[in-house]
């Protein structure tokens, strides 16, 4: 159990104990466990919401709709089709083996990790979901093009051209929207 639950139920010294594994010391784990008393009485004098609020008050029918419209983004971009359907793909594009089809799923793993551990926090939220979308429709775009120019049946070539962009979409996905999304919404939304 976490400190803050256990002194949220009067378990006071069983949250000093684990706050001092965590910290180190006693005087550490005291002083932080003070604050989460604080935050508790806090939380007790502002009450809790109800479900009417979101109706009522602006901020939290606009955090609402901001949290629906940001989720609505994240499906929209496509992944889904993408992550379902790339099999199917790649062999309408003449590609076929092991390697073509783990790079996709490869490519969004290392771009999630990257977005999440590395960019994040140093670019900013907003920033990063703006370029990966942008990022995801230019890569869209130029294999669509390249799609497009292949015809009905595309070269080995052109299905490697097209493979690419989708590496390239499913890293601009990974580095932003995959793990963004989820992330900016847990930030916005009331505590209460």
């Amino acid at each position: 159990d976490t400190p803050r639950f256990l002194e949220s139920v009067g378990r006071s010294e069983e949250a000093v104990r684990v706050l001092t594994a965590l910290r180190g010391n006693e005087q550490a784990a005291s002083r932080e466990l003070a604050m989460v008393r604080v935050e508790l009485e806090e939380e007790k004098r502002i009450g809790s919401a109800s479900w009417g609020e979101i109706f009522v008050n602006p901020f939290f029918r606009n955090v609402v709709i901001l949290g629906c419209f940001v989720q609505f983004f994240q499906i929209i971009t496509g992944i889904n089709a993408m992550v379902s359907f790339g099999g199917t793909l790649f062999e309408g594009v003449g590609v076929t083996g092991l390697l073509p089809a783990l790079t996709p799923p490869l490519s969004f793993l290392i771009g999630n990790t990257i977005g999440g551990f590395g960019l994040v926090d140093r670019l900013g939220r907003r920033t990063l979901l703006i370029w990966g979308m942008a990022g995801m429709a230019l890569s869209m775009l130029a294999g669509g093009v390249v799609a497009l120019i292949a015809g009905e049946h595309p070269s080995q070539t052109a299905g490697y051209a097209i493979i690419a962009m989708i590496v390239g979409y499913m890293f601009s996905f990974g580095v932003s929207w995959g793990f963004g999304a989820w992330l900016y919404i847990s930030e916005i939304m009331p505590l209460r």
